[in-house]
């Protein structure tokens, strides 16, 4: 059972994870006052994922701390020099294949303001810079490190149990001897506090093969967004792809992240293959992928060099995915991927958790210690509105999981179907998508 409050008025707030979103979290409720403990079994960050940064991103950081928000700006923000860059092979959506080009503002110096900074307004602005993953944590935790209110625990979370008479989550086995006015999970899109919590997560795609490294090869900032498909009409789904190259005017080596193609997967579904030639396939497909977005020669790639997301290249499987409630009783609520996860060619992931959440955890945070006895509106809104930023997130990339269907098709239907299903949670979301999106193509 949990222990009885102290004398204490200093409110306690526990965070679960310790990434972009774990930290901006941890950032936001030791501003407000909140004596914080976060939870983070790494002791060093090692994704070699580059982020797409908003200049909302800066000018937010500018609210928590101008001297945070002016050293990303002169330390971290990574100019796109090049713009954005879009090309297709020749195929039936682009029977002469394609070309287009974008150029990107640079970013600026961070400025708190108070504009708005949902999820369908923000997500609107366009990509400023980029920064590897690993870079921004640091720099993140670095800065969390210092401040007195922070405890860090490099630890798993620790498991959590349900109060019924308070309706408030408490810490099994816990030392404090107060319990924790807020408990944010920022695990992640596989977060076990979320199971614990009994909140679901739900498909909102089809699953897709992924693979992802990045490539020791020198350009000066570019995003790179590369369609192609094999000439081979009865494979066209399977084989029409999305890849992206992403780089940085510091940070001179190149992120590769694409669709892994139909042949490859035949390839690893041989049968008595070892893991060695299974390896040697997928770091096969990830220098095609590379040298066909980068517009150089495989051999270049392979003798430039190359790592995965954090070693070796290995596929993943991608899904959009939506937690039917962000909140659990009166004091547990979810922010970043562990409320749900869309695509990556939309640069959402890093925003929406940074910037989204963590304004709403903001106003949340205000609503407790201004001790309103109407908890249960504060927790609704916070709700609804994350919810409201993660969708916005995925309505922006299903369309890349479903490449040879129209963009307007599928988004139409998506945005219908998605309000259906948080109201009745048994929807099959991907089986939905794939009926209605049958019935618009062949409706007379």
């Amino acid at each position: 059972m949990p222990k009885q409050q102290n004398s204490s008025n200093c409110l306690k707030a526990a965070v679960f994870g310790g990434s972009i979103s774990g930290l901006m979290s941890t950032i936001v409720l030791a501003k407000k006052g909140f004596k914080v403990d976060l939870y983070e079994k790494r002791e060093k960050y090692s994704r070699n994922i580059q982020w797409g940064v908003r200049q909302s991103f800066i000018d937010y950081l500018a609210c928590m701390d101008q001297n945070l928000a002016d050293q990303f700006y002169n330390n971290l923000a990574s100019t796109i020099t090049n713009g954005h860059r879009f090309f297709a092979d020749k195929c039936s959506l682009y029977a002469h294949g394609a070309y287009s080009y974008q150029h990107r503002s640079s970013p600026q110096k961070g400025i708190c303001g108070d504009e708005n900074l949902s999820g369908s307004h923000t997500l609107d602005e366009e990509i400023v810079c980029l920064v590897p993953a690993k870079e921004l944590e640091a720099f993140l935790y670095e800065f969390v490190a210092k401040n007195d209110a922070v405890t860090i625990h490099h630890e798993t979370a620790p498991h959590i149990k349900l109060e019924e008479s308070s309706n408030k989550y408490y810490i099994e086995d816990s030392d404090s001897n107060t319990p924790y006015d807020l408990i944010v999970v920022s695990e992640g899109a596989s977060s076990t506090t979320r199971s614990d919590a009994n909140i679901l997560s739900m498909d909102l795609s089809r699953k897709v093969k992924q693979v992802s490294g990045e490539v020791y090869l020198k350009r000066h900032g570019m995003i790179i967004e590369y369609l192609h498909a094999k000439n081979n009409k009865a494979r066209l789904r399977e084989e029409f792809l999305l890849s992206m190259l992403i780089s940085t005017e510091r940070h001179q080596t190149c992120w590769v992240v694409g669709d892994v193609s139909y042949s490859c997967m035949k390839s690893l579904n041989v049968q008595n293959l070892s893991e060695d030639e299974k390896r040697d396939i997928i770091k096969q497909e990830f220098r095609t992928i590379a040298s066909r977005t980068m517009i150089n020669a495989e051999q270049n790639i392979i003798e430039a060099g190359y790592q995965g997301a954090v070693h070796e290249i290995k596929l993943f499987d991608f899904q959009a995915k939506i937690s039917n409630t962000a909140i659990a009783g009166d004091n547990l609520i979810l922010a970043g991927d562990s409320v749900g996860n869309g695509h990556w060619s939309v640069g959402g992931g890093m925003h929406v958790a940074a910037v989204c959440h963590s304004k709403r955890l903001e106003i949340l945070a205000t609503s407790i210690l201004g001790k309103s006895n109407d908890r249960a509106s504060a927790l609704k809104e916070y709700n609804d509105g994350v919810l409201a930023d993660t969708t916005a997130w995925i309505s922006r990339g299903i369309k890349y999981y479903y490449l040879s269907i129209p963009g307007d098709v599928i988004q139409a239907v998506f945005d219908e179907l998605i309000v259906e299903l948080m109201n009745d949670n048994k929807i099959n979301f991907p089986e939905q998508l794939k009926l209605r999106v049958t019935s618009v193509y062949f409706k007379d």
